[in-house]
């Protein structure tokens, strides 16, 4: 009977570990994606306006490519990902 009650005990101790585990990992990974937008954005802004104007963006739509929301042509030719990713 102890022993049953141990192993149910460490049974879910261990769930509770991978749980706090797999949240602690993805928090982690939420970080590293908004350290690399925020890498992103600070190389776009060191471009200057015509270089941005060759790969389709202006100043103001900087941020919203980098996290998604690129312009069908620039995320079609793939020149956001190569100025930033060369």
């Amino acid at each position: 009977m102890m022993t049953v009650m141990l192993s149910q005990m460490a049974a879910g101790t261990g769930r509770y570990v991978t749980a706090v585990a797999g949240s602690l990992a993805a928090a982690v990974l939420r970080l590293l994606k908004e350290w690399r937008y925020r890498s992103d954005i600070h190389k776009l802004h060191a471009l200057t306006d015509r270089q941005l104007s060759d790969i389709g963006l202006t100043r103001g739509r900087i941020e919203e490519a980098v996290r998604g929301g690129a312009s069908r042509e620039v995320a079609r030719n793939g020149s956001l990902r190569s100025v930033l990713h060369p």
